[in-house]
């Protein structure tokens, strides 16, 4: 808080490594987090709670000094906070007391090891990482989201399904779940499933920027070009590492005939993520427009 004081309620943290979730805390009454067991590495420190605004940091975790690290964060409140629901007594939106317990240190080692292996592209050791994680800890719902994906990834759509819908259980104020399977119907082309998914986990958390991806995916896919484009400008507002949602708009803009609104959506998809896997074809597509577009300008 900007005073110094401890915020009124448990703010949940959600700990980030090469962009996928590994770990979660709660603020104690002092408004303080502890995590621990993390090796070297830069960490992203999310925080999206109703009552203040977003907190995306980046922190260095040097694990070969033996003095822990540590992060001064600054709750800033909302100007305005929507109302709980009258009559429940409690906000919709906050993690029930069981799951504010920490996950045991093996099962989130399991975890941390099939986060890795999926980075390097093995996903038949991630798959079997996860669920050892899960058999460790069977509410470890941040390992079944990531198992549920690696299923997905296999188009093995009924164990993903599966995972997604047993995280939700274990945690449903969690978005995560929701747009999983949100993005599995997209996949499938049930876009009324999608929309129907994706709505409950933009309910959860209406600035999650993936939801907002989704979202204008299934809108660009359905014929709604309008808001299509509006969800995915919203999703890069929200946070600029949504980089997929440049070529949601090029896809959507080609359609369109917008070749010079698509070639500049193209740049700067390039200028963001030079090295990403489409990155070639967007270089191979960005030139064949620029040379349309001049031959167009002389004539």
């Amino acid at each position: 808080m900007p005073n110094g004081d401890a915020p009124d309620h448990a703010v949940r943290l959600t700990l980030e490594l090469h962009g996928a979730a590994i770990s979660m805390a709660f603020s104690d009454s002092d408004g303080r987090f502890s995590i621990s067991g993390l090796e070297r590495g830069v960490y992203e420190i999310l925080i999206n709670d109703e009552k203040f605004r977003p907190i995306d940091e980046t922190v260095n975790v040097n694990a070969e000094i033996a003095d822990p690290t540590v992060v001064r964060l600054v709750l800033t409140p909302k100007e305005t906070t929507s109302a709980a629901t009258p009559g429940t007594g409690k906000n919709p939106n906050m993690a029930g007391v069981a799951e504010l317990k920490s996950f045991p240190k093996p099962a989130m080692k399991e975890y941390e090891k099939g986060v890795r292996a999926n980075e390097d592209g093995r996903t038949d050791d991630a798959i079997e990482h996860y669920q050892k994680a899960i058999k460790l800890a069977p509410d470890h719902y941040l390992a079944r989201n990531n198992l549920g994906s690696a299923y997905l990834g296999k188009s093995q759509f009924d164990q993903a399904r599966e995972q997604f819908e047993e995280a939700i259980k274990i945690n449903p104020a969690d978005a995560a779940g929701y747009l999983n399977l949100g993005n599995m119907a997209l996949m499938t082309r049930k876009y009324e499933d999608a929309s129907h998914w994706i709505e409950q986990g933009l309910t959860k958390e209406p600035n999650n920027a993936r939801g907002h991806f989704l979202q204008g995916s299934v809108y660009a896919e359905t014929g709604h070009a309008d808001l299509a484009e509006k969800e995915l400008r919203t999703s890069l507002q929200l946070d600029p590492k949504t980089t997929r949602a440049y070529l949601g708009l090029v896809n959507l803009y080609l359609r369109q005939g917008r070749k010079a609104d698509a070639a500049n959506e193209l740049r700067q998809y390039l200028k963001e993520s030079p090295n990403d896997a489409f990155s070639l074809k967007a270089q191979e597509v960005l030139g064949k427009l620029e040379t349309e577009l001049k031959k167009e300008k002389k004539q």
